[in-house]
């Protein structure tokens, strides 16, 4: 989460827990399978252990994870 970002805002946009304010610095994907392609790329060419991706019960989108 950004410094800058002030827990009155981060209210006004339906972000409430630290759960929920998390999913704020993380890349959201719209589908499953573009997750899966940026994990594979990720792991082909920045040479990052293996990451799977998992669907976000806050944004409704999908993040990258080390927890495979």
């Amino acid at each position: 989460m950004s410094s800058g970002i002030h827990q009155s805002s981060l209210r006004q946009s339906g972000f409430k827990s630290c759960k929920e304010r998390s999913c704020l610095s993380k890349r959201r994907y719209w589908s499953q399978v573009d997750a899966l392609v940026m994990a594979a790329r990720c792991i082909e060419r920045r040479n990052v252990p293996a990451l799977g991706a998992y669907r976000c019960r806050n944004c409704a989108g999908w993040h990258l994870t080390r927890q495979v």
